[in-house]
């Protein structure tokens, strides 16, 4: 798959952070585990610096390496695991993915309840799943 715009990736960083009404809003401490969690190896821990940037920053890093580590962050925050405390904040994050991802040709599918991420053409009907 084609590298995501920057604005995506803008988008991205928003929704792991959390700092969107009723998302899940990760402190800085969270952030590493989270892309941890994710799948990632040898994270950072967050510096201090503002932690929009910081998300942002490793992202873009992360993506010129092509290894695939954007996509495992987009799967991990469609992974009901991650919201097992505050399941509400699970709805708003995946329509907000959803919509974000739309523009990239892609959305969200799941597999044994498990997320993934699949091309899709906004301008085609969705066949139902499963």
């Amino acid at each position: 798959m084609d590298n995501f715009d920057d604005s995506t990736l803008e988008e991205l960083a928003a929704m792991v952070c959390g700092d969107e009404p009723g998302m899940k809003r990760r402190a800085g401490w969270e952030l590493a585990p989270f892309l941890r969690r994710a799948g990632w190896e040898d994270v950072p821990d967050h510096d201090g610096s503002p932690r929009h940037r910081w998300v942002h920053t490793i992202l873009r890093e992360r993506q010129e390496d092509q290894a695939g580590d954007t996509e495992r962050v987009i799967a991990r925050l469609a992974d009901r695991r991650e919201y097992q405390q505050q399941p509400a904040d699970y709805d708003a994050v995946i329509q907000r993915l959803q919509e974000v991802l739309a523009l990239e040709g892609r959305r969200i599918d799941y597999r044994k309840g498990r997320p993934f991420l699949i091309e899709y053409d906004p301008d085609e009907p969705l066949a139902p799943s499963g």
